[in-house]
């Protein structure tokens, strides 16, 4: 397409077979430039051809009623949205190995990576389901908003990055024993972040901000060496702490168990408080082996709250209150 304010309407019967160099809409070096074009997909874009690399592109948007899939080790890449969104409401697939890429996407159906396929989101908000299965992995990053599903599966990895919203409407992020799921980045979580399922959940330095995370069917979210932080937020389940540090900001709820370090003196971790905190709910910290172990506060004249019954120690050979600065802070605990 080489006119400016131009749509391609693709038909419901129509199926575009593309191999390797092949595309839709607009090509960026002929002419150079910017065309203001729109595509509007109503049949199936096919990538099958192994090895092979196809673009899609459309300045002004694409708008996908039908399938796009790549199969068989292809690679489909839809960029160039512009200022206007692609719009998803049928069915974007990887299979059998294929690659998918999309840039600045709003999905209101689906999008999948099925059977060791790759799938990269970034730009998104998700009204409808995102999910892998089958040993594949999907990278979903850049500014996002899920309102909707996520879902991993059959010992396929999700990498959740960027900078996004964890929408009150979202469902719980479901996983399998098998599957995992890294989160970076920075979440605002105005109302009930959900994980679902005996999958591994490694916190990789993400930040949690505000809202309620509830673990639940053998979920437990593991903090690694990168850290992260809690900010304002109510923790119904396990937390598992065995090295580094969780940085803890405007209080912790916790109503579960959060296990700092392990039964090892190899290793330790720690909760880091920035000023006064108060650690309420009904749950409990377990300290490991390792003397350093424990839960620290950050400042001169600062305070944490907590009750006293939360406190354990493993064979009390950790610390329940390491100060991070010379003579500084108060425990106060109370029955």
């Amino acid at each position: 397409m080489t006119e400016h304010y131009s749509t391609l309407t693709i038909g419901s019967d129509v199926t575009i077979h593309i191999q390797n160099g092949g595309g839709v809409g607009w090509n960026p070096s002929y002419p150079a430039g910017s065309h203001l074009v729109s595509v509007i997909n109503n049949g199936t874009i096919l990538a099958d051809t192994a090895g092979g690399s196809v673009y899609l592109r459309a300045d002004q948007g694409w708008t996908n009623n039908g399938v796009i899939e790549a199969v068989a080790g292809a690679s489909i890449y839809i960029e160039d949205a512009g200022t206007n969104n692609g719009t998803n409401n049928g069915m974007i697939r990887a299979s059998g190995g294929g690659t998918l890429t999309l840039f600045n996407w709003v999905n209101n159906g689906v999008i999948e990576g099925l059977s060791g396929s790759s799938l990269s989101l970034t730009n998104w908000t998700n009204n409808g389901t995102i999910t892998v299965d089958g040993g594949g992995t999907a990278s979903l990053g850049g500014g996002w908003t899920n309102n909707q599903t996520l879902g991993v599966s059959g010992g396929s990895t999700l990498n959740l990055s960027g900078s996004g919203t964890w929408a009150t409407t979202a469902t719980a992020l479901t996983t399998d024993a098998s599957s995992q799921v890294n989160f970076f980045g920075s979440i605002t979580n105005p109302g009930t972040l959900a994980l679902s399922g005996a999958g591994t959940y490694l916190w990789q330095g993400t930040s949690l901000l505000g809202g309620t995370a509830t673990l639940s069917n053998g979920a437990v979210l593991t903090v690694t060496s990168a850290g992260g932080v809690l900010d304002g937020v109510t923790l119904n389940g396990d937390l598992n702490l065995a090295v580094g540090q969780l940085t803890i900001v405007n209080g912790l709820t916790l109503n579960g168990t959060a296990t700092v370090g392990t039964s090892s003196l190899d290793s330790y971790g720690y909760l880091y408080l920035l000023g006064s905190q108060t650690l309420g709910g009904t749950g409990q910290i377990v300290l490991g082996a390792h003397s350093c172990n424990g839960v620290r506060l950050n400042d001169h004249y600062c305070s944490v709250t907590a009750k006293k019954s939360d406190w354990q120690n493993d064979e009390n050979r950790g610390n329940c209150m390491a100060q991070g600065g010379a003579s500084c802070g108060s425990y106060t605990s109370f029955d």
